[in-house]
């Protein structure tokens, strides 16, 4: 905790008491400099560390604190200037842990109080602290989190979906029958309803293969199942090395593959499961 400075030992600690001049010759104070103070944070702040003494519309409680909403309920050598105000509230609030406050948030604060001066009554205190705390602030943006795992990214706040698909990624499942590695169902990409899904295709092996999303059960499927949902000629194939970029945008919630439609090769498990949701969080797995 911060120890008080010799503005604190002048002032006091009794909250904003009247300052009492003694006998005998005072040392001159300079304030420290504060950042500018930004008065709906200092509402929120008043709200949450300053209410339980000076009142939730500050209005002041009989023995223990002062009105804040009128200049007449404070002592003039506090609240003089907002920097002097600024200065008493760094080095001596909140009462329950005096010298706590950061200088930006004495700052926030004393800027909130410095604007209810000369308002007439607690009312129009009130009014002031619902304005700034629940009108003045802007709604915050939208989420913009990201899911990402080795071949797989989802911007959740734009419904979008990139999945990366490397057929003969290894040499799982005969000698390179899998896409990323996987095979007969065993990998899993879950999308929800409403996502744009692009679908960057690589063929990594030595002979050619294809991709299309094609329905849950039968192995002589030769096309898509969602229209535009495949690389070019599926039953043909890609050569080896080549690569093709197909979207998709799922609007029926159920179970379908990611297959490959190269004659024979379906058959022989090169596939694995696409998961359509009315809702949640798009992932593979």
């Amino acid at each position: 905790m911060r120890l008080r400075t010799r503005w604190g030992k002048l002032l006091g600690a009794a909250g904003f008491g009247i300052l009492a001049v003694g006998c005998g010759t005072q040392t001159s104070y300079t304030p420290p400099t504060f950042p500018p103070g930004n008065a709906v944070a200092g509402a929120e702040l008043f709200t949450s560390t300053c209410a339980a003494c000076h009142g939730p519309t500050a209005e002041g409680t009989t023995s223990v604190a002062p009105p804040l909403w009128q200049k007449g309920g404070i002592s003039s050598p506090n609240y003089s200037t907002l920097t002097t105000l600024t200065a008493f509230i760094y080095e001596n609030m909140p009462k329950s842990a005096p010298g706590s406050l950061s200088k930006q948030q004495a700052s926030n604060v004393a800027t909130f109080i410095w604007g209810l001066d000369g308002q007439l009554g607690s009312s129009k205190a009130s009014q002031m602290l619902a304005m700034l705390t629940k009108t003045a602030r802007p709604p915050a943006p939208p989420s913009t989190s990201v899911v990402s795992s080795k071949f797989f990214t989802a911007n959740i706040s734009n419904k979008t979906a990139t999945l990366t698909l490397i057929a003969g990624y290894n040499s799982a499942n005969d000698q390179g029958f899998n896409f990323d590695g996987g095979y007969d169902g065993d990998m899993t990409v879950t999308i929800p309803v409403g996502y744009k899904v692009t679908v960057n295709f690589k063929n990594n092996a030595s002979i050619p293969h294809s991709a299309a999303i094609i329905g849950p059960t039968g192995t002589g499927q030769t096309g898509p199942i969602i229209p535009g949902a495949t690389t070019p000629n599926p039953v043909q194939g890609t050569a080896p090395g080549g690569t093709a970029t197909f979207s998709f945008t799922p609007t029926t919630p159920g179970p379908y593959r990611i297959a490959c439609l190269f004659p024979g090769h379906l058959q022989i498990g090169m596939y694995i499961d696409l998961k359509v949701v009315s809702s949640g969080t798009p992932s593979m797995s």
